[in-house]
C-alpha cells in the first residue's frame, strides 16, 4: 500500500472511531465490527493497549475489534453475576482455541475510556476494579476493556460476535456469528444456546 493511501486508510479509521464514540451500528454478519477506542484491565490486550497517563485524553487509543486476528468479542453493559457465568464460558472456549487469545470483553462505562469523563487517576482505579472482578470471577484467558458506551444510555443488551483472522493487509476481520440477549434474559437456556452457536461457527 502506497503513504498516500496508507494515510487515507488512518484518516479513515479515525473518523469511524469518532462516530462509534456515540451510538453504535448495528453488528452484523460480514461486516467489520465497529471501530471503537478502548484502554485493557486485564489480558493479553493490557499489553497492547495499556493506560498512558500521558496521552490521556489526547489520543484515540487502540481499536481492539478492528485488529486483524480472530478473536471473540463480548459487548457488555453490565458485571453481574450471569453475565460472568457467560463470560467464564467463552474464557473456556479460548483455553481450547489459544489462536483466540485476541479475544476480549467490552465494558460500556459510563465515562469512556480516553475521551470521556475519567481523569487518568479515575480511570486508572476503574481498570483496576476490572482486573480485580476478572480475578474473583476467573477469567484466565479474555482481555477486559473499557470503552465509551456504545449504544443508547440503559441499554442492556449484550453482544456476542466472532470474528475470523484477517487475510488481506489493512482489512478489517468480518463477522462471522453474533448473538445478543436482554441482560433480564440470561438464563442457563440461553447461555447454552449462545456458547453452542459459537462453538458450532469456531468449529468445534
Amino acid at each position: 500500500m502506497q503513504r498516500s493511501q496508507q494515510l487515507s486508510f488512518l484518516v479513515a479509521a479515525v473518523c469511524l472511531a469518532a462516530s462509534a464514540s456515540g451510538q453504535q451500528r448495528a453488528i452484523e454478519v460480514g461486516k467489520a465490527l465497529p471501530v471503537t477506542s478502548a484502554t485493557a484491565a486485564t489480558g493479553p490486550w493490557l499489553e497492547r493497549a495499556p493506560l498512558n497517563p500521558a496521552t490521556y485524553g489526547q489520543t484515540r487509543g487502540v481499536s481492539p475489534a478492528t485488529s486483524p486476528e480472530a478473536k471473540i468479542v463480548l459487548y457488555t453493559p453490565t458485571l453481574s453475576e450471569d453475565f460472568f457465568k457467560l463470560a467464564r464460558r467463552v474464557d473456556s472456549l479460548i483455553e481450547k482455541h489459544p489462536e483466540l487469545k485476541w479475544s476480549f470483553v467490552q465494558v460500556s462505562d459510563p465515562k469512556g475510556a480516553q475521551r470521556g469523563g475519567y481523569t487518568a487517576d479515575e480511570l486508572k482505579t476503574r481498570l483496576a476494579e476490572l482486573k480485580t472482578l476478572a480475578e474473583s470471577h476467573e477469567l484466565k484467558h479474555l482481555s477486559l476493556v473499557v470503552a465509551a458506551p456504545a449504544a443508547r444510555p440503559g441499554s442492556s443488551t449484550i453482544t456476542l460476535a466472532f470474528t475470523k483472522q484477517s487475510t488481506a493487509k489493512y482489512q478489517h476481520p468480518v463477522v462471522a456469528w453474533t448473538g445478543q440477549t436482554d441482560e433480564a434474559k440470561l438464563d442457563r437456556a440461553t447461555i447454552e444456546k449462545l456458547i453452542g452457536e459459537l462453538s458450532a461457527t469456531i468449529g468445534e
